[in-house]
C-alpha cells in the first residue's frame, strides 16, 4: 500500500485487476496443489512506466522453491553503449 501511495503501479494488478494469482505456498497441507496461497511477490514501475506494461504474470507451474517466479514485459528500447554479446567486435575477430 505504501508504494501505490507513493505513485509506483503494480504491474500484475494494472493487467489482471481481480485475477486470483499467487507467488508463494507454505510447504504444508499441499497447499500449492489445493491453490492456497498468497501474492507475495511484486514488480512495481515508477507511473512513468505504466503505459509501457505489456504483460504481467506468475508461474504457478514452475517448481523448486515455495515461490513461483514472477514477471512483467515492458514495451521500453533501452539503449545501448556496446553491441550485443553475440557479435564479435572485429578485434576480437583479428584474435581467432
Amino acid at each position: 500500500d505504501t508504494l501505490t501511495k507513493l505513485g509506483f503501479i503494480d504491474t500484475f494488478r494494472k493487467i489482471h485487476p481481480e485475477k486470483k494469482s499467487y507467488s508463494w505456498w507454505p510447504y504444508a497441507f499441499e497447499a500449492r496443489e489445493r491453490d492456497i496461497g498468497w501474492r507475495i511477490d511484486y514488480i512495481f514501475v515508477s507511473n512513468p512506466l505504466a503505459s509501457t506494461i505489456q504483460d504481467a504474470f506468475t508461474q504457478r507451474e514452475t517448481r523448486g522453491s515455495d515461490h513461483g517466479p514472477c514477471g512483467a514485459i515492458l514495451n521500453i528500447a533501452i539503449p545501448t553503449q556496446e553491441p550485443p554479446i553475440h557479435i564479435k567486435p572485429a578485434s576480437q575477430a583479428a584474435l581467432l
